[in-house]
């Protein structure tokens, strides 16, 4: 299902049949999203690469299914695109979940080492500077703490980086779902980058 599909009107029709309590329509909605949440869980588990020595997508994607069927009894998400932000949400507390788990010393693992060549397209942006040696999250304590940073970004930001970072989108896709301009778009990620990085310098700053 691509980023396209979930944007059609019977998903819409269901989320308003859910926005009256319809359970049948939670149902539906978990069934219509189960391929687009299985992709998101896929790109965001390759934000985890530590991770794959452990874990596997399909178990996380049942993990996140549970998470998401039980949001939607609490939350209404009024269109796609805070569905897709909620499912995403989902995921990503899946994720940090287990990074905190092997990242604890609860399975021998503190510290797993993440290869260098699994580092995603914003880590090698956001490091930048080959020299600097001040943050270069190399363990899931690391990647634990980039994910969090990434949480703490204001709410414009963070839904932007969450899109292109977790989703997988491009910038053009963002605009098109956020309905802004291409140009909006790029300011808000350069605006999370930037951010972040100040973030990842000094990770012990709130």
């Amino acid at each position: 299902m691509d980023f396209q599909d979930i944007l059609e009107p019977r998903i819409q029709y269901c989320l308003e049949q859910l926005a009256t309590g319809s359970e049948p329509a939670r149902k539906a909605v978990l069934e219509l999203v189960s391929e687009r949440l299985y992709r998101l869980t896929r790109i965001m588990f390759h934000k985890f690469p530590a991770l794959r020595s452990w874990e596997e997508t399909p178990d996380v994607h049942q993990r996140a299914m549970l998470r998401l069927f039980q949001a939607l009894g609490e939350v209404r998400p009024e269109n796609p695109r805070q569905l897709l932000n909620l499912a995403a949400l989902q995921v990503k507390r899946i994720l940090l979940d287990l990074a905190r788990q092997y990242g604890s010393g609860d399975s021998g693992n503190s510290r797993y080492p993440v290869p260098i060549g699994n580092r995603t397209d914003l880590q090698t942006e956001l490091d930048g500077r080959q020299q600097d040696t001040s943050w270069q999250p190399g363990t899931l304590d690391g990647w634990t703490v980039l994910h969090e940073k990434i949480g703490e970004l204001p709410p414009a930001e963070r839904e932007v980086a969450m899109l292109i970072f977790y989703d997988g989108l491009d910038q053009e896709e963002v605009a098109a779902l956020m309905e802004v301009s291409v140009r909006t778009v790029k300011r808000l990620w350069q605006s999370a980058k930037m951010i972040l990085r100040g973030k990842m310098d000094h990770p012990d700053a709130s």
